[in-house]
C-alpha cells in the first residue's frame, strides 16, 4: 500500500512544488494539500504578508511538513488516532461536511492500518492540522 501526504501542491510561481493528482492508494491532503498553516508568511518587523514564493527561498516549509506530520504520528502516544481524515471528493466538500460516510475515518501516518478490500480505487483523504507543533488536531 502506498500512502502520499500532499502538503505543497500548486503552481511553482506560488511557491508550490507538489502535485494535486492522486499518486497512491491513500492520498492525504492536510488543510487541503496546498500551503500549510504558518508556512507562507514573510514578516519584516511586525508587518506580515502572504507570499508563496518565499517557500522556495526558505527550503519549502509546506513541502517539509509531510515529514513533520509523519514524524509526529510516530512520536505521539495516540498513534493511529491523531491525524484522522475523511474520504471526500475535494477540500471544498470536506469543509462543507459533504464526505463519504460509508468510508471510516483513516489515520494519516504511523500506526495507520486500512484494508483496501472493497475499494475499487484510491482514496482522497482530507483533514485539518494546526499551524504549530503539535500539528495533530487531537491534542
Amino acid at each position: 500500500m502506498v500512502d502520499v501526504i500532499h502538503t505543497n501542491m500548486g503552481w511553482l510561481w506560488e511557491g508550490a512544488v507538489g502535485l494535486e493528482e492522486q499518486l497512491g492508494d491513500l492520498d492525504f491532503y492536510p488543510n487541503g494539500g496546498a500551503h500549510q498553516p504558518a508556512c507562507d508568511e514573510v514578516c519584516v518587523g511586525f508587518l506580515c504578508t502572504q507570499f508563496g514564493l518565499w517557500e522556495i527561498f526558505t527550503g519549502g516549509c509546506s513541502h517539509a511538513r509531510a515529514v513533520t506530520y509523519f514524524t509526529e504520528s510516530i512520536e505521539e502516544s495516540y498513534i493511529g488516532q491523531g491525524f484522522l481524515s475523511k474520504s471526500c471528493d475535494s477540500w471544498g466538500h470536506y469543509e462543507d461536511g459533504n464526505c463519504h460516510d460509508h468510508v471510516s475515518p483513516v489515520s494519516m501516518g504511523n500506526g495507520m492500518e486500512y484494508d483496501m478490500d472493497g475499494h475499487q480505487q484510491s482514496l482522497s483523504l482530507f483533514l485539518n492540522v494546526h499551524s504549530e507543533p503539535r500539528f495533530s488536531p487531537k491534542r
